[in-house]
């Protein structure tokens, strides 16, 4: 029999509890976002090709994972980045 505790370990909400939950969430952020993004894509118009001067794979990816991070304000996961 499983352990009574470890029921506090899993989420109340049902499968669609959750998806009108993040839906409601989007919707909220929804202006924040398209203000950061275009905010970002302003920065980024003059660039160069790909929409920044960093040279190389690597750098390109970090500033990419760097540029969604902070449309999707995960601003934390930015500044670490």
């Amino acid at each position: 029999m499983a352990n009574p505790k470890q029921k506090e370990m899993f989420s109340p909400l049902s499968d669609l509890q959750a998806a009108q939950w993040l839906l409601a969430e989007l919707h909220d952020d929804l202006p924040g976002r398209v203000a950061r993004f275009q905010q970002i894509n302003d920065l980024c118009a003059n660039l160069g090709i790909r929409g920044t001067m960093i040279p190389g794979e690597v750098a390109y990816s970090a500033w990419f994972e760097a540029r969604t991070s902070f449309v999707n304000g995960n601003f934390v996961a930015t500044v670490m980045l």
